[in-house]
């Protein structure tokens, strides 16, 4: 017997209404992973720029 899931969704996770299966799914959001990206790009840049502007090019 199979069901055709009809899911429900129940905070961070989905349950279907026929026969009571549960689906967990754990998005990781993408949202943090760029803006550690972009902050660790950013102090790079301002290291770089410090750097070079205490000890020009001889």
């Amino acid at each position: 017997m199979s069901c055709t899931h009809t899911f429900k969704g129940e905070g961070d996770h989905m349950k279907c209404s026929k026969c009571g299966y549960v689906r967990e799914f754990s998005k990781t959001s993408i949202k943090p992973k760029i803006l550690v990206i972009g902050l660790i790009i950013s102090v790079m840049v301002v290291g770089a720029i410090l750097t070079f502007s205490y000890f020009p090019k001889i």
